[in-house]
């Protein structure tokens, strides 16, 4: 699958402080500590945090092929922290067959916040707000994991180029934790 960063409806989609409408700035930016704060709250994820690992993913695959070896703490941050909250809220608690065949499913139209920001207050009042109802949820856990799983050899590779040990040892819980994470 390779998808471009404006195919995705970001200004519908959201964070836990609102619209995923910067994402793609932050992204552009590196401003990881607060790419961290909207792709992953409390161990919740959020629509636009399976989008946002991807494109962090290309990101950090695009600099590592370029020469980049020193990668900071605070980038590789959010892969840990989607771990974890994938380990501890939705692992094994499901059925697989729930998972969609594409993870483009998670933008179709249902699950779409259309109408102005100025009626979300509206949509939480909702049940099931727009994406997340039950298999929508479950699905944006699934492949926010999935994504960075597909990347483990990536990870593996910066770990082993890193002079920092901190930073290796950082790397190579995430790498235990893809390894012990199964589906």
């Amino acid at each position: 699958m390779k998808i471009t960063i404006s195919d995705i409806p970001w200004e519908n989609l959201t964070t836990p402080y609102g619209r995923g409408t910067d994402i793609p700035k932050l992204i552009e930016n590196r401003n990881y500590k607060e790419l961290n704060n909207l792709l992953e709250h409390q161990e919740t994820l959020w629509q636009v945090t399976p989008w946002g690992v991807y494109f962090l993913l290309e990101q950090l695959e695009d600099d590592f092929l370029a020469g980049k070896k020193n990668f900071s703490h605070e980038q590789m941050e959010i892969y840990d922290l989607i771990l974890t909250s994938y380990k501890n809220v939705i692992q094994n608690d499901f059925d697989k067959s729930e998972i969609f065949s594409d993870p483009l499913e998670l933008i179709s139209e249902n699950s779409l916040w259309i109408n102005s920001e100025d009626d979300d207050e509206l949509y939480w009042e909702e049940e099931f707000p727009p994406g997340y109802d039950d298999l929508s949820f479950l699905n944006t856990y699934y492949y926010s994991w999935k994504f960075i799983n597909e990347k483990a050899d990536l990870l593996e590779k910066i770990k082993d180029s890193a002079d920092n040990k901190e930073l290796k040892d950082f790397l190579a819980g995430i790498l235990l934790d893809l390894k012990e994470l199964t589906v």
